[in-house]
């Protein structure tokens, strides 16, 4: 006892030649940590409710400069350092020394021993040495300890604090437990079996022996890692031997999992240490601090830390910590386990803090398996070293190399991963990550073919765009080019795959899609600009925005941009916000996203610029924060998907500290784009504003009455899609339209609906019979002039088409019948010409005569095939017929035939719109038995022009009544 005495007597003169802990009561924690981060000084601890700030001090000097900062600091026993001195002296001549800790020889002797014993499981591994030359331990275990295998890394440090020991003791007992307990204790089993484990129970030995915080060169390991963003020496020394190895062996393993033990708070601590905005794997951080506490109840019951957790900045901000370092660097995740309110505490409460703790270290370890996990290989089943992007999600991880195996740890939910590879073509695939089992999807990536890929870009009105921008985005590598003076532009030998295609124009029109793939064997595409759904270059002030003071628009080298503080530097401790004073409408508009040129100088880690957006203007969303320096203009760019279908609220907001200020922010040419899904553009059937085959092939498919575009409209389209198709100005979708589709893509050049030049068609000579015996047959004298064919076939009593005689087989020739509706398209895309008599087919019917309509090439076609060879034992026809309307659509003639089967009828044919309202009768009186006609101008009965859309015609007589839809479409 009279030793312990002396030790604290001793210790206490020496205060000021040795490093110590320093109380320093605080009205300000925040302003008062960031000042110590400032001055080098390593916080501990920090007490908001009672206004406490613990710190260390390597020396007496850098006491003396706290206080002459204006600190209210005084010094502390340092308690750990006591109790370690008086138990090595208590102990070290027994043959136990320290008792219930391991002395660094016993350390020694236990990891050399563990390993010789278990060498099934066990691999000892130096991966540093210390300072003073101690070695740097792992302890690898798993089941097939020396093969690297298709399972998720788990690495667990503790001591980098030399004098916070109790997670030293934990991680012993851990490695005990999972050695002796293996295989019969099924749940370690488990875990063994299915986890690479990393144990490192000390990390600072040279502070361990000495029975402190520091490494041999007076470093605070866990101030001593490059921060995420800006400087590598935060603490303004060198990169320590322990630090090195610990970034070594990251960079040099997958660890997807780990945790470092601290003393002296009893709390899970989660990234980021260094700044305050949130991680985007936020939420998960949260649920893997949880599944520590939840387990040990005296953390978990925590009165300064809710549910015995924490975001490290939002406890205090620390710079240069180890789970910032290597959640940025390594996309680990990491928690800083602060295991015990003691540093050092009593030997003999240890057995406590390891039931405490048990349960929370097997079920935090065992949430690695969650998640999402899977292998990339090539065709040849070789691992790949690949990126896995979550699309914003949240961090970006790596796989493993060796084995190609990747595990992401997700909290149920729906998610899509992409996959890059060099030398490989991208990869993406949906996810549904459950609670219940983790989630498998291997990826199997096909080596790059080079490709070529051009397009022409024109505007709406089909004027090409010379000198835009177009630019290839494939991971990290981008292609550009410019526009030629027709618009076309061409990329030679480049990797195919997944692409971000964006185009832009000095007049601010522009195109982008994130979702756009290039084939080995690409056509080329007709990109269609846009105009932005909102523009401001500020050149006309603040008429779009409202603005918290002093936000104000600058001239800078004579061009006018948005600054938060255009006198100076901005103030201190503020919150100012430049938000768009109405919302821009993102209701009929997808691929939207936010462009916008910015440079700043803001305090690094303190003093932040946000880019808000809201689909309420209440509820805001970070799209991006900003801290540090950037002096030359930058552009960036933000999809806007969430936000798509209804407005977009956008702010942008600036805060401060209460100490150091910069100049601030600059802003330009907010630009919000969209590709809106209800307008007309010539060419395009599925709103994406490219012009590519598929519009072709979905053009030809309506011209005979199906709808290759699923999920956008049933039939019929929309007025706005059918102009979109109708790109010859007939009023139809037919074959011809698909041919100008075609050729246009081919042969750059604006639609005739454009005012563009038509195709110089010749007559093929189509001739129609239909014969007694039911078989209509279609001949041609020019066969080589046929290019394009649609025709309606209809008659006053049933009609059925079988007996398909002949068919193309040829890719260039596109070909259908559709026998519900009697159509039939036929499209030509080379000179492979049908011959002469290219189709026959049975047209069931008892009537005496065929109706046609359509067009052949681009000639309409509307006209009465009669039944040859009838005599008069043919039964007459039988039933009142309403044939329908050609054309139609129509936008401005169309002509109504109907059969009538008796002589002086009553007849009354009239219009109705879809309300059922008569706008206009064609027909009111008697009429004798047969064909008739009655010619529609879209006109209501006091001749103004109907609005487009939907209307029916009905045919009534004292026997009958029929009747068919029309569609108006000018």
């Amino acid at each position: 006892m009279k030793k312990l005495t002396l030790l604290i007597l001793l210790l206490s003169i020496q205060l000021a030649v040795m490093a110590y802990p320093l109380k320093i009561t605080s009205w300000q924690i925040d302003t008062d940590v960031k000042k110590l981060n400032e001055l080098n000084i390593s916080v501990d601890y920090v007490n908001r409710d009672t206004q406490t700030i613990i710190a260390y001090v390597p020396d007496d000097a850098d006491y003396q400069k706290i206080l002459s900062h204006g600190f209210m600091a005084e010094p502390m026993p340092d308690q750990a350092k006591a109790y370690a001195d008086s138990l090595w002296e208590a102990t070290h001549n027994s043959r136990d020394p320290m008792r219930a800790y391991y002395t660094w020889s016993e350390f020694i002797t236990f990891m050399q021993n563990t390993a010789t014993q278990y060498p099934d499981i066990c691999q000892l591994i130096q991966f540093g040495s210390s300072v003073q030359n101690r070695p740097l331990y792992f302890m690898k275990i798993s089941d097939n300890v020396t093969i690297q295998e298709n399972e998720p890394e788990f690495r667990w440090v503790s001591s980098m604090h030399g004098d916070e020991v109790v997670g030293y003791d934990l991680l012993i007992r851990l490695i005990q437990l999972l050695t002796t307990q293996y295989p019969a204790n099924t749940r370690i089993a488990d875990i063994v079996n299915n986890t690479e484990l990393w144990i490192c129970p000390m990390l600072n030995p040279d502070g361990y022996v000495a029975h402190s915080r520091y490494n041999a060169n007076g470093a605070d390991l866990n101030r001593n890692f490059p921060l995420p963003i800006g400087s590598e020496h935060p603490d303004g020394m060198a990169w320590q031997p322990e630090t090195i190895a610990v970034m070594n062996h990251g960079n040099e393993q997958s660890i997807n999992l780990s945790s470092n033990y601290h003393g002296g708070a009893l709390v899970a601590n989660y990234p980021w240490d260094y700044i305050y905005p949130l991680t985007p794997d936020n939420a998960w951080f949260v649920q893997a601090a949880l599944t520590y506490s939840t387990h040990n109840t005296e953390m978990y019951n925590s009165t300064q830390f809710p549910q015995g957790i924490t975001n490290g900045a939002q406890w205090y901000i620390a710079e240069g910590t180890l789970q910032d370092w290597v959640y940025a660097n390594n996309a680990c995740m990491d928690l800083t386990v602060e295991v015990s309110n003691i540093k050092w505490p009593a030997s003999t409460t240890l057995d406590s803090y390891w039931n405490l703790n048990q349960e929370s270290i097997l079920s935090f370890i065992e949430f690695i398996q969650q998640g999402v996990h899977g292998t990339v290989t090539n065709t040849s089943g070789e691992p790949l070293l690949a990126t896995i992007d979550l699309n914003s999600t949240g961090i970006d991880i790596r796989t493993d190399p060796q084995v190609g195996d990747y595990h992401r740890m997700l909290l149920p939910g729906n998610y899509t991963l992409t996959v890059y590879a060099e030398g490989y073509q991208t990869a993406s695939a949906d996810v549904v990550v459950s609670a219940a089992a983790p989630a498998i999807q291997n990826f199997v990536l096909e080596p790059i073919q080079y490709t070529q890929y051009g397009g022409t870009v024109i505007d709406q009105a089909g004027n090409a765009i010379s000198a835009a921008n177009v630019r290839l985005y494939y991971g990290s590598s981008s292609y550009e080019t410019q526009t030629s003076s027709l618009g076309e532009f061409e990329f030679t030998s480049i990797p195919a795959g997944y692409y971000i295609l964006s185009i832009s124009t000095a007049g601010n029109q522009g195109f982008y899609s994130e979702h756009f793939v290039i084939g080995a064997d690409s056509g080329r595409q007709i990109i269609v600009l846009s105009q932005p759904l909102f523009l401001d270059d500020f050149s006309n002030g603040l008429t779009q925005w409202t603005v918290q003071s002093p936000w104000a628009v600058i001239t800078q080298n004579s061009n006018q941009v948005l600054a938060d503080s255009p006198s100076g530097n901005y103030s201190n401790n503020v919150t100012l916000s430049a938000a768009l004073s109405s919302p821009v409408s993102l209701l009929n508009a997808y691929e939207a996203y936010l462009s916008f040129d910015l440079k700043y100088n803001l305090e690094s880690g303190y003093d932040y610029l946000y880019v808000n957006a809201s689909a309420d203007g209440v509820t805001w969303t970070s799209l991006a924060i900003y801290t540090g320096v950037a002096t030359t203009w930058q552009n960036f760019i933000f999809p806007l998907q969430a936000f798509e279908g209804g407005n977009l609220y956008l702010q942008f907001k600036l805060t401060s500290d209460n100490m150091v200020t910069a100049d601030g922010v600059f802003i330009d040419n907010v630009i919000i784009r969209g590709l809106r899904t209800d307008q007309t553009v010539y060419g395009d059937s599925d709103s994406n504003w490219l012009i590519d085959c598929s519009d072709a092939e979905n053009a030809f498919a309506y011209s005979y009455g199906d709808n290759l575009i699923s999920g956008i409209d049933p039939s019929p389209w929309e007025s706005f899609r059918l102009q979109s198709v109708d790109v010859d100005n007939d009023s139809l979708v037919t074959a011809t339209d698909a041919l100008y589709i075609y050729d246009r893509i081919e042969q750059f050049a604006s639609f005739p609906v454009q005012s563009g030049p038509e195709i110089e068609f010749s007559d093929p000579g189509l001739s129609l019979i239909y014969s007694p015996d039911q078989v209509l047959g279609f001949t041609l004298s020019n066969p080589s002039h046929l290019k394009a064919l649609t025709l309606n076939f209809s008659s006053p009593d049933s009609l059925a088409f079988t007996g398909l005689v002949w068919a193309p087989n040829d890719p260039d020739i596109m070909y259908n019948l559709e026998a519900d509706n009697c159509t039939v398209s036929l499209l030509c895309l080379n000179d492979q010409f049908p011959p002469s008599d290219f189709l026959t087919l049975n047209a069931v019917t008892s009537s005496q005569f065929l109706h046609c309509s359509g067009t052949v090439n681009d000639q309409p076609v509307d006209m009465d095939i009669m039944m040859t060879g009838l005599g008069e034992e043919q039964p007459p026809m039988q039933a009142t017929a309403l044939l329908g309307a050609y054309p139609n659509p129509f936008s401005g003639l169309t002509r109504m035939r109907y059969y009538l089967s008796k002589a002086e009828t009553s007849v009354t044919l009239k219009v109705f719109n879809p309300r059922g309202q008569l706008v206009r009768t064609l027909v009111d009186g008697l009429q004798n038995k047969g064909m008739h006609a009655a010619v529609f101008d879209g006109r209501n009965e006091q001749g103004k022009l109907l609005a487009n859309g939907i209307y029916y015609c009905l045919l009534a007589t004292p026997g009958k009544t029929c009747t068919a839809k029309l569609l108006i479409l000018r």
